[in-house]
């Protein structure tokens, strides 16, 4: 399983999560794209996979955003790599278990966040975290999650074929 389509696919996430998406937020949220394919690379392909296209797709989102650079992509990196460990673990059902993992992606997301701003003293994000804003974007994330799971289905190099013996 080769890494460079996984990567591609989350870097076009972070271009249109910082673009497009902006059309579509809901009290002053977007969904988190990135974050949602990430986990479902995860799932699919293993860590690897998962932590290269998270680091990409987060380095990808410093250099777009003020964010501190690599901040999102130390975030983006340890979603995919434990998301990655969930691979063959779980039945990924069409509804419940995206929304379950993408939920569980968002509150660790907000917990590295957390973590992140209390270990360099970031000011300016420290409220960001405990906001109604990030209860809507976990809300929205989760609420879109199945019909993104159902539309990456559908790319050949994100579902390895399994092989027995």
């Amino acid at each position: 399983m080769g890494i460079g389509i996984p990567f591609l696919v989350a870097a076009v996430a972070a271009l249109l999560q910082s673009t497009l998406l902006d059309f579509i937020r809901i009290g002053g949220s977007a969904p988190d794209l990135v974050l949602i394919i990430i986990v479902f690379t995860g799932i699919k392909t293993g860590p690897m996979p998962a932590q290269v296209s998270g680091f990409g797709a987060g380095l990808l989102e410093d250099l777009m955003t003020t964010a501190p650079l690599g901040m999102h992509a130390l975030i983006r990196t340890v979603t995919g790599f434990s998301f990655g460990f969930v691979r063959n673990k779980v039945f990924l059902d069409v509804v419940f278990m995206p929304i379950l993992l993408c939920t569980a992606a968002s509150v660790l997301k907000a917990l590295m966040l957390l973590a992140l701003t209390a270990v360099f003293s970031i000011e300016s994000l420290s409220g960001a975290v405990f906001s109604v804003r990030y209860a809507i974007e976990i809300g929205y994330t989760a609420l879109i999650s199945p019909a993104v799971f159902a539309g990456l289905s559908r790319i050949p190099a994100l579902n390895p074929r399994r092989t027995y013996l």
